[in-house]
């Protein structure tokens, strides 16, 4: 008899400190965080994308290319923020060519998740115009970002995770 209270608090010890929290659903990861790697089918650029969570609660780009068409054919940098609607990253960016003096282009990007393939696909107002296909993104690093669900009044921090609570203005913080 003994034993098996030993057992059954042995069970219950290990279960609570290695399984997530009963409020752990008041929390939701930011799935658009972290560095992607994709390739321009257009022109085979290799283009990498890194998309930052900042205070406010918006979302900052900046990405590299090894060819940009709009740059001739020279490295560029594009930077911008957006935000989330759904599962779609809306951002308005520039992007700035590495020549002398440096082109600036304002373009308007939206990154969509494909849940299916777990990657994201850049779609831009110029690709589209201009009958281009999109390119698709595969994530090459992570650190998870989480946030807490507004109207939630508790959560939990389990693992090595970062949690990012939502302010009542809606922002983060």
């Amino acid at each position: 008899m003994k034993l098996c209270k030993t057992i059954v608090m042995a069970t219950l010890i290990i279960t609570g400190l290695t399984s997530q929290s009963v409020l752990a659903n008041t929390e939701r990861e930011i799935p658009f965080v972290g560095l992607w790697e994709g390739i321009d089918p257009d022109d085979g650029g290799n283009q990498l994308r890194s998309i930052t969570l900042n205070e406010d609660g918006t979302l900052s780009l900046t990405g590299s290319s090894t060819y940009f068409s709009l740059c001739n054919g020279l490295r560029g940098v594009i930077n911008g923020t957006g935000e989330i609607q759904g599962i779609v990253l809306e951002t308005n960016v520039t992007l700035t060519c590495s020549n002398s003096p440096p082109s600036l282009y304002k373009v308007k990007a939206k990154y969509e998740l494909d849940r299916k393939n777990g990657t994201l696909v850049e779609r831009t107002d110029l690709r589209t115009k201009n009958n281009k296909p999109p390119i698709v993104f595969h994530l090459i690093s992570r650190s998870q970002v989480y946030r807490r669900i507004k109207g939630a009044t508790q959560f939990s921090e389990v693992g090595q995770k970062r949690v990012i609570m939502l302010r009542p203005d809606g922002g983060y913080r």
